[in-house]
């Protein structure tokens, strides 16, 4: 996580919640299991981060989606990153395949723990369809009821068509590239710019 930028207010929307923070996931192959990847990432101006995105993708209809871009614009994704971004997590954990759904709910129990650190009023996470949305909204109920006093968070369940999913996925990406490749170019800009510093395993 990185806490060296201060998290300030979305100003430019004054109809949305103070700090908002998205999550998205990926999982990484490797043998007969995977290492299961979440990334929230925590927005210093939601507004701003929007609409800087969807000015990136003007040309064109189709959301983003790391694995499915060229290095242009994953260059792009990762400095939109570096400007709009304030605050990151990246929680991994090892598993078998048929355990994914077990290793969602211990990831996203963590993470929503630290993000609700962080001091955000409203959480958006990229829908997995109705039966896994509504497990994580059990995760996430826990992980509220976990603090005392609960704070009052806010969340929703939004498709790949909401801009502000597209910068956890782009961070997913970056960590999937390291993670899977040993490719280093983008996540090293990150950690330089103070946007990540490493992937935390999550083994409890």
């Amino acid at each position: 996580m990185n806490k060296n930028r201060k998290i300030k207010s979305s100003i430019c929307n004054t109809t949305e919640p103070t700090i908002i923070a998205a999550i998205d996931e990926t999982v990484v192959h490797h043998g007969g299991g995977v290492t299961y990847v979440l990334a929230g990432v925590v927005f210093l101006d939601s507004y701003s981060a929007r609409q800087a995105f969807r000015q990136l993708l003007a040309h064109r209809k189709r959301p983003f989606h790391w694995r499915k871009e060229g290095s242009t614009i994953r260059a792009a994704a990762v400095e939109l990153l570096e400007t709009h971004i304030a605050a990151t997590h990246l929680l991994a954990r090892s598993a078998a395949r048929h355990q994914q759904v077990a290793v969602r709910r211990r990831l996203l129990n963590h993470l929503v723990a630290g993000l609700i650190n962080d001091g955000i009023d409203h959480l958006i996470i990229e829908s997995q369809g109705n039966d896994l949305d509504r497990r994580d909204r059990d995760t996430v109920m826990d992980a509220i009821k976990s603090k005392d006093p609960g704070p009052a968070l806010t969340y929703e369940w939004l498709t790949k068509t909401e801009p502000l999913l597209w910068y956890a996925d782009a961070l997913n990406g970056v960590a999937q590239e390291y993670l899977a490749d040993g490719e280093m170019h983008h996540f090293q800009r990150l950690q330089g710019a103070k946007i990540v510093t490493q992937v935390q395993y999550v083994t409890d």
